[in-house]
Formats: C-alpha cells, sequence, structure tokens
C-alpha cells in the first residue's frame, strides 16, 4: 500500500448539503448556502453521503482538514468557505468507485 495517499477516516468531519430547486443547486448569489447534516469523522460523513441517492450526491460536500497530497481523482470544489477556516471541500470522480 502506497501511503502517500493515507487517508484518516477517524478525521473530524462535516456532511453538509446544498438547498435545491429541482435538483439543482441554489446559487449563494440567490442566497443558497449548505446546511449541517452531520458533525463527525470523514468516516461518519462517508457512511451517511453513501446513504443519499446518487442522483442527489452533488447537493452534498464533506468538509475536514486537509491530509496532505490529493490522489488526482479527487478535485478541490474551489468553493469559498471564509467561516469554515483551515477545511477543505473535494469532489471524488465517479471512477474512483472503479479505480
Amino acid at each position: 500500500m502506497d501511503d502517500k495517499y493515507h487517508i484518516n477516516f477517524d478525521a473530524p468531519a462535516t456532511l453538509r448539503k446544498w438547498p435545491s430547486i429541482k435538483n439543482e443547486r441554489v446559487s449563494a448569489s440567490d442566497g443558497g448556502r449548505p446546511y449541517l447534516i452531520v458533525d463527525g469523522t470523514l468516516d461518519d460523513c462517508i457512511r451517511h453521503f453513501m446513504t443519499k441517492p446518487a442522483r442527489q450526491h452533488h447537493l452534498y460536500e464533506i468538509q475536514t482538514a486537509p491530509q496532505g497530497e490529493l490522489d488526482d481523482r479527487f478535485h478541490e470544489t474551489g468553493i469559498d468557505e471564509p467561516s469554515i477556516h483551515g477545511t477543505r471541500s473535494v469532489l471524488a470522480d465517479s471512477s474512483f468507485e472503479n479505480g
């Protein structure tokens, strides 16, 4: 196993959901802000996220403190969260499940 990509699943994390209209995120410019669903560990957040319908996954984000280099299958969202310092939001490519 390559320790370069080790992930601490016990790290503190939050799962948030964006409000939506017709399964599309309400933009921040329209007053949309993600709201808290789970405040626990990265493992807790991933497990809860995976119970949600796949067609709604784009409405969720998991935030946790950076843990080193990101595998190239992950991408920072670029969402600016000034109230949550030292956190990083990432999205996984759907190919991650198969790879």
